[in-house]
């Protein structure tokens, strides 16, 4: 398991890690029917995924996104 800072706890804690959908943003037809084509065509997967962490002693919540591009990774609290 992952280790990482909590703010709740103040200390470095273990975390579990879980993947979730990263929010849709609000598309017309034809935009979200090509982006299902290209995303076939393409081998990507059909919803984007986030990860989330979850301090294993308090349940507090960090996501974690993942720059695809820059290969870099970002928390937010």
């Amino acid at each position: 398991m992952p280790e990482a800072f909590c703010n709740c706890c103040r200390k470095t804690t273990q975390h579990k890690v879980v993947m979730r959908r990263c929010s849709t943003e609000s598309e017309s037809g034809w935009q979200a029917v090509h982006a299902f084509l290209s995303k076939l065509f393409n081998g990507e997967h059909y919803y984007p995924m986030e990860q989330q962490m979850f301090c294993r002693e308090c349940n507090h919540k960090l996501v974690v996104t993942s720059n695809k591009y820059s290969g870099s990774n970002t928390v937010k609290v």
